[in-house]
């Protein structure tokens, strides 16, 4: 998906390895300036020479082998999201106030990586209320990020 993807592994996605993730690149020098960013910028000629300021990003053998068990299951995984998200559909259909997910395009399944909705604006109270108000009846919500580009940073 274009030049550069970034994938996450965080604990709450389909495939984790607890924290961390993958970058994929579809340019070989991009793909070694990400390998070098990760592993503190050595130079390959002299191992504790930096050329730049890196991080300590590697994966270690024991997350990579949970993401790979994870792997394994992905499809399972899926499966039993798919469900969840589904039954979430059915039983907030007639919930006029809200605007659901939508289940399939013409190119995606939805994963329901997480099942947000979108409330309307006509709703006379806030998502601060409504989580609140769930909280209560022991449903756990939080606010939902928007896209990267509207962040401050």
């Amino acid at each position: 998906m274009g030049d550069i993807s970034a994938m996450s592994f965080y604990a709450n996605k389909h495939v984790t390895t607890g924290e961390g993730g993958m970058i994929l690149a579809d340019d070989d020098e991009l793909a070694e300036r990400c390998r070098s960013l990760r592993n503190l910028c050595f130079i390959p000629s002299r191992r504790f020479v930096h050329e730049e300021l890196g991080w300590n990003l590697r994966m270690c053998n024991v997350q990579a082998a949970v993401g790979l068990a994870q792997l394994e299951r992905l499809d399972d995984s899926i499966a039993h999201k798919r469900w969840m998200g589904q039954y979430y559909q059915r039983q907030l259909a007639d919930v006029p106030q809200i605007q659901l997910p939508v289940d399939v395009t013409a190119y995606a399944e939805n994963v329901y990586w997480v099942f947000g909705i979108v409330i309307n604006e006509n709703v006379p109270l806030d998502a601060e209320e409504l989580a609140k108000r769930l909280a209560t009846l022991d449903v756990q919500t939080r606010p939902f990020s928007g896209p990267c580009t509207s962040s401050p940073y």
